[in-house]
């Protein structure tokens, strides 16, 4: 996931020298600008919305547009695309899953294909969240020693047991729907309505943590969420 570059501190809040350099190079531009200055505004825009919901949500390199800005308010406005890109993910997700159904006719074996497709797309994004919010609040009994444990890198074994039943309700549920002749609609459905989640949830609750990742972006527009 791409890490949100720190932006030059003036300690002293005072006007910087016309000659003065930044340390950070790389930090990025103003959000209400940096897309905004070309007379194409509009185009970049959406490119530049789905270019970070793509980023963030999948590891599928995306090169354009080169300035694509990281700040937290650019996160937040991107939500409109979320969806389109879980139909996007999952699009070229179900092509393995179908040839495995063609040559081997078997539900079970291409949803394990669907699945190890997208995991193989987001990185394991949602998988790791799972795990983490497991852990959390099987192993934490307060909310400090839930969040730490959330924080921490490693897997326990409540961590271990909700993937587990996880991944077997997918194979069970999209089996199900192949045999029902609508998997390809159900992969298509799931994928895009649990991305439209995200914003919900960022919508209606609030950060965990001061210092979090969803600290920054915080709540969406409801324009930009419609």
């Amino acid at each position: 996931m791409p890490q949100k570059p720190s932006s030059y501190d003036d300690p002293l809040n005072q006007e910087a020298p016309a000659d003065a350099v930044p340390t950070d190079i790389t930090r990025d531009p103003d959000p209400t600008t940096a897309e905004n200055s070309d007379a194409d505004s509009f185009q970049a825009v959406l490119t530049g919305d789905f270019a970070r919901g793509l980023m963030l949500l999948s590891r599928v390199p995306w090169s354009f547009p080169s300035n694509v800005s990281f700040q937290a308010a650019c996160i937040a406005r991107s939500v409109w695309c979320w969806p389109l890109i879980g139909v996007l993910l999952s699009g070229v997700a179900v092509l393995p899953a179908l040839m495995v159904a063609w040559l081997t006719g078997n539900g079970a074996l291409a949803a394990l294909g669907a699945i190890v497709a997208m995991v193989l797309l987001t990185g394991s994004l949602h998988e790791d969240g799972i795990a983490d919010c497991a852990d959390g609040f099987g192993g934490g009994t307060t909310r400090e020693k839930k969040l730490a444990i959330m924080r921490d890198s490693r897997i326990g074994s409540y961590g271990v047991v909700a993937l587990a039943l996880v991944f077997a309700a997918r194979i069970l549920l999209l089996t199900q729907a192949f045999d029902a002749g609508i998997f390809m609609t159900t992969l298509l459905l799931a994928a895009m309505f649990s991305r439209l989640a995200i914003p919900v949830l960022m919508i209606v609750l609030r950060p965990a943590r001061p210092d979090g990742l969803g600290r920054g972006p915080g709540a969406p527009a409801w324009c930009r969420f419609w």
